[in-house]
């Protein structure tokens, strides 16, 4: 009964898995490493920086934008120092678009292990830190000019871009808009959203998303914006109006804190529009327990079986693993993961360790075994 379950799940997931395994993500090594401002370098400045920091961190991991309310969480947030290994500040120089200043930081390394089990004890979602690197396509237009937003631009809107990216742990990136950029991509291009000029003006930057941005300022001071996130060449498009994100101006609703311009509000919006939607695909349940048996082969050798393991031992989805079987040249290995078996079956072609035999990944699956080739 158990195998004939995970065959209809496999079934069901595996339109879904199509486009997914041309997504290719890198670690995010920076995920659990929080930056915060600090006043000074007081014992009262430092415990009030833990407490937002581990705040930061927890939206970061789970991929929701707010925490809920849960016995968990306010339990953490009032002791937070057992959940950072190490910090330190330094001093660096900031701008706000006028002039430059200095300010102290305060920077933590966050026990990924620690911050793994809170979530789960706070059955709150995990969104793992292999994620997909997103360039943004962003044009906006002015007083009848437009402009494709790059890199080494200082605006409210680009700052507030990778401000809100970080906190959200999003590997988002602009492009340089060289030469080569400008040649290959002009505004109208990201307007029309031409998507084959799109996609090769990003193959330099191994961008596996796309996040198209079209914002226009209106006579009245008003912005609207539209975005459309490209999942992966020819997958699906999602998008987000500008009467659901933008539409905005200083002088409406309470939304707004002091200093805070326009552009940077879309801006973040932008982001949290992306996070959202990757959130939601990637995540796992942090409280679900399941369970599978894996039949690896292509392990040919003491260090290939060790490679596999400490593989399996590092993903953050995975609770347990048990060594069940070693035959020549495969394992079978049990599993105890937070993730379905679509998920798994994603994260495995993601990192391209793991992958599925050419033969029908149905066919392999009727007893409740996952077949699979180990490819260092």
């Amino acid at each position: 009964m158990r195998g004939q379950n995970l065959l209809k799940v496999i079934a069901l997931s595996l339109f879904g898995l199509v486009w997914c395994a041309q997504v290719f993500s890198e670690s995010v090594d920076w995920l659990y490493r929080v930056e915060v401002s600090v006043a000074d370098q007081t014992v009262k400045s430092r415990q009030m920086a833990e407490k937002t920091a581990l705040e930061e961190l927890l939206i970061r991991i789970s991929g929701l934008r707010d925490l809920p309310e849960h016995v968990a969480i306010d339990r953490a947030l009032s002791r937070p120092g057992l959940y950072y290994n190490s910090f330190y500040y330094r001093d660096i120089k900031s701008s706000d678009g006028e002039e430059d200043f200095d300010r102290t930081v305060l920077n933590l390394e966050f026990d990924s292990g620690a911050v793994l089990q809170l979530l789960k004890a706070a059955s709150l979602p995990i969104w793992p830190a292999d994620r997909p690197r997103v360039l943004g396509w962003i044009v906006l237009e002015s007083s009848g000019e437009r402009q494709v937003v790059g890199s080494l631009d200082s605006t409210d809107f680009t700052r507030s871009l990778a401000r809100k990216a970080t906190e959200r742990g999003l590997p988002l990136i602009l492009p340089l808009m060289d030469l080569q950029d400008r040649m290959a991509v002009e505004p109208g291009v990201v307007i029309g959203r031409f998507e084959r000029a799109l996609w090769e003006a990003s193959e330099r930057y191994e961008a596996e998303i796309i996040l198209v941005g079209k914002g226009q300022r209106l006579s009245d001071g008003n912005w609207v914006m539209d975005w459309e996130l490209l999942l992966g060449q020819g997958g699906p498009i999602a998008f987000a109006k500008s009467e659901d994100l933008a539409n905005l101006s200083l002088d409406k609703g309470t939304a707004f804190i002091e200093n805070t311009s326009i552009q940077s509000v879309i801006a973040a919006n932008g982001v949290d529009f992306v996070a959202d939607q990757l959130a939601q695909r990637f995540s796992v349940l942090g409280d679900m327990e399941n369970q599978f048996t894996l039949s690896v082969n292509g392990i040919s050798n003491l260090e290939s079986y060790s490679s596999l393991l400490n593989y399996l031992a590092d993903l953050e989805v995975v609770d347990e693993i048990m060594v069940k079987k070693v035959n020549d040249r495969q394992v079978t290995i049990g599993l105890l993961t937070q993730a379905d078996v679509a998920q798994l079956l994603h994260i495995f072609s993601q990192d391209n360790n793991l992958l599925v035999p050419k033969e029908n990944v149905i066919e392999v699956s009727l007893e409740g075994i996952l077949e699979l080739i180990w490819q260092p």
